[in-house]
């Protein structure tokens, strides 16, 4: 990964990627058939493994974990995380008003408290490590400053959109996923410039998670005032 930084930061992006759906792949075909049929298990199983594969990655490396954002500090968290909350509920509401309601229907094939845990906090977290944590430190070393736009930032957010390119395997549509693909990368780039200013993945995962939030608050909200001036549900909601 360090030569193909060192040669180019999208070089190290594809391989970043590469990795990423080779990682959730195998786990498709090769473990989750042995596991329970639950709507919940697939995502536990991608996100926990990457978390462990981007530790021992690291460690091989020899990244210590402040070098990762392991470190207390929570500089940007409170005014970075409302603008995500704030850009969730535009997200949830753009795919409202464009029909593309195919995330609705995977992520409505689990529990309320499974989405709080499993979408909401592990996959936050797992993707921020992965993403702001060991991807972003690649690209920290190779740029002259750690909020350089062309060589850390946008990288950065790009990986992470593209990330979610894997939707369309898991049947959320092409509108669907371009629409998450364009809002997880406006995400990305604001996560990137948090992690960048204060050296720590904390306020990066906070902000991810106040995006999540969002998304469901934009639904919530987009229900209510549909209730409020027609008298019915919307149509998804009716299903």
């Amino acid at each position: 990964m360090r030569r193909l930084m060192a040669r180019s930061p999208w070089l190290g992006l594809l391989a970043a990627l590469v990795g990423f759906v080779a990682l959730g792949q195998g786990l498709k075909l090769g473990l989750l058939p042995l596991l329970p049929k639950a709507a919940w298990i697939s995502q536990a199983l991608l996100k926990l493994s990457l978390i462990v594969v981007v530790l021992v990655v690291a460690k091989l490396e020899g990244w210590p974990a402040a070098a990762l954002g392991f470190r207390g500090n929570l500089k940007g968290a409170g005014r970075y995380s409302l603008l995500a909350l704030l850009l969730g509920v535009v997200a949830t509401n753009a795919s409202i008003l464009t029909g593309n309601l195919g995330m609705a229907k995977i992520v409505g094939q689990m529990s309320l408290p499974s989405v709080i845990f499993w979408v909401w906090i592990v996959s936050s977290t797992s993707e921020e490590i992965f993403c702001r944590g060991w991807f972003q430190a690649h690209l920290e070393k190779h740029a002259p400053s750690p909020i350089d736009p062309a060589g850390v930032l946008l990288p950065s957010a790009v990986l992470f959109g593209a990330m979610h390119l894997t939707l369309l395997l898991a049947g959320a549509g092409v509108g669907t996923t371009l629409l998450i693909v364009a809002f997880a990368t406006v995400l990305g780039y604001i996560t990137a410039l948090v992690r960048g200013r204060s050296g720590s993945l904390y306020p990066a995962i906070a902000v991810h998670v106040a995006f999540n939030v969002g998304g469901v608050i934009g639904g919530a909200l987009y229900v209510i005032l549909y209730r409020l001036t027609t008298g019915q549900l919307p149509p998804f909601a009716q299903q």
